[in-house]
């Protein structure tokens, strides 16, 4: 949603043809396609919502190499927890952390967030395959781990298993979220928050007053 296209340079015209072969010049004002503005030698054009699925087309015509940058606004996000299995205990599963503790077999839940209906029932569905983990602030990659659906399906959760090898690395890292939409295109997703491995996780309990100065 919220498509625009952004051209600059000295341009003397373009046009923009959507999948159904409808167009839009560079005049000023509403098209059949969106809104068209001016600004010097940048033109902006916001396409009407929902744009149409398909293939589309622009030609720019220009003195030198034109600038077109195409942006766009989408509900699709993810959210990301830590924990560590247990097997026994009052509530076997998962126990939560709140960050990745160095040393332990963790587990990365991640919850896909924005997906809606996705139309008609039976149309392919986005796949998400992995997730890639990146040092803070450089953006190198540490490594990546495949993801598998766990849970109901209208839940959209995926889980990973991180091996202490790849938590082991000193400094923050931050997370992306990798897969391909239901007609195979690739979709990219970062999350912008930092995490970082602590290097001990410690559990304090006791009856009660235990604790108490």
């Amino acid at each position: 949603q919220k498509v625009t296209v952004r051209i600059h340079r000295e341009v003397s015209s373009f046009w923009i043809r959507n999948p159904a072969g409808v167009c839009q010049g560079q005049e000023e004002g509403e098209g059949p396609l969106g809104h068209t503005r001016r600004f010097g030698q940048f033109w902006i054009v916001t396409l009407n919502d929902p744009p149409q699925t398909g293939t589309w087309e622009i030609q720019v015509t220009a003195e030198g190499t034109p600038r077109v940058r195409v942006q766009a606004q989408t509900a699709l996000d993810f959210l990301f927890y830590f924990g560590i299995p247990m097997e026994d205990g009052p509530h076997p599963g998962l126990y939560p952390l709140t960050q990745p503790v160095a040393g332990l077999q963790t587990q990365l839940l991640v919850e896909v967030t924005g997906l809606g209906s996705r139309g008609k029932l039976g149309d392919p569905r986005p796949h998400f395959s992995h997730i890639v983990l990146r040092g803070v602030p450089d953006g190198a990659e540490r490594g990546r781990v495949p993801l598998e659906p766990t849970g109901p399906r209208e839940r959209n959760l995926l889980t990973a298993s991180l091996p202490p090898a790849l938590l082991s690395t000193t400094g923050p890292f931050s997370m992306e979220l990798i897969g391909q939409d239901g007609e195979g295109r690739g979709l990219h997703r970062a999350a912008p928050q930092p995490c970082t491995v602590v290097p001990v996780l410690l559990e304090l309990g006791g009856s009660p007053g235990f604790l108490a100065p």
